[in-house]
């Protein structure tokens, strides 16, 4: 995850953010200038594992000019200084990242329930599809005691979809609700097929669909239980008490790519006033 550079920040060169993969390893991305080697990075934002990269962040600890991370593997872990962090992670890898800097905003975030769920992707030629509903989809309740808890009409919703696969019918079934992981742990095939199924009579298929694709997230949407927001204020206003400290994601103000963008946001203005000095070697 990439916040581009800070605004605000001091300086017009050097290595404005550096990335740290919580399974991936960190990298520098150079501004005009390239700093010095040895040169500690800014802002580092703890983010999801990239494929290819593998070096884990194991902890970080404050320091009076910023923050120390461990980085890299338990043989040949280093340490990382930083004037800033953002750990861009799941409340549960966050949790664990502060729970020595900040003990209180760990705790509150280990409390974020998570649920697991599964998409399947699906195609239908238009004629197999008798009943296509307006609108781009719709959602389930839990009442009716189905697997599918939502439907995407993805050519409905998106129409350059419809104009790359003409005739075709693409819909994405979502499948998982909290405490039901049981569901999830049938095979693709098996999953895919009754979530079909249970779609099959809804948009009246007459035929099985030509392509499906099942994609899983163990552990993939925070659940924002009653008090949510007073929770999320807690751990903003204990990271405010450490400045250079942020975090963003999903867990704090919705799931959705624009409210993870605001927050990604909201977290990079808190961190220019601290990113000015060079943290101190040692």
């Amino acid at each position: 995850m990439a916040l581009g550079r800070i605004p605000g920040a001091p300086g017009s060169g050097g290595s404005e953010i550096v990335t740290v993969m919580s399974s991936g390893a960190w990298s520098g991305r150079p501004g005009p200038a390239a700093p010095p080697p040895d040169a500690p990075p800014r802002v580092v934002v703890v983010g999801a594992g990239i494929a290819g990269l593998a070096a884990p962040v194991r902890g970080l600890r404050r320091r009076p000019d910023g923050s120390e991370l461990l980085v890299g593997s338990t043989r040949d872990a280093q340490l990382l200084r930083a004037h800033a962090v953002v750990p861009a992670v799941p409340a549960h890898p966050a949790s664990r990242l502060l729970a020595e800097a900040v003990p209180s905003a760990a705790t509150e975030l280990a409390g974020i329930d998570y649920a697991s769920m599964a998409i399947v992707a699906a195609a239908w030629p238009r004629e197999a599809v008798r009943r296509l509903p307006a609108g781009s989809g719709f959602l389930i309740p839990a009442v009716d005691g189905g697997l599918v808890k939502a439907v995407t009409l993805s050519t409905s919703k998106w129409g350059f979809l419809a104009g790359e696969v003409p005739g075709t019918v693409l819909a994405r079934m979502s499948i998982g609700r909290m405490g039901e992981e049981a569901d999830l742990q049938r095979e693709d095939d098996e999953l895919g097929a009754a979530a079909v199924a249970e779609l099959a009579p809804v948009l009246g298929l007459s035929g099985l669909p030509v392509a499906t694709r099942e994609t899983r997230w163990g552990r993939g949407l925070p659940q924002y239980a009653v008090g949510h927001l007073d929770r999320v204020e807690r751990i903003r206003s204990a990271l405010a008490a450490m400045p250079g400290l942020a975090v963003c994601g999903a867990a704090y103000d919705g799931i959705g790519v624009p409210a993870c963008i605001a927050s990604a946001r909201r977290a990079a203005e808190t961190v220019p006033t601290h990113v000015g000095a060079t943290p101190e070697a040692g």
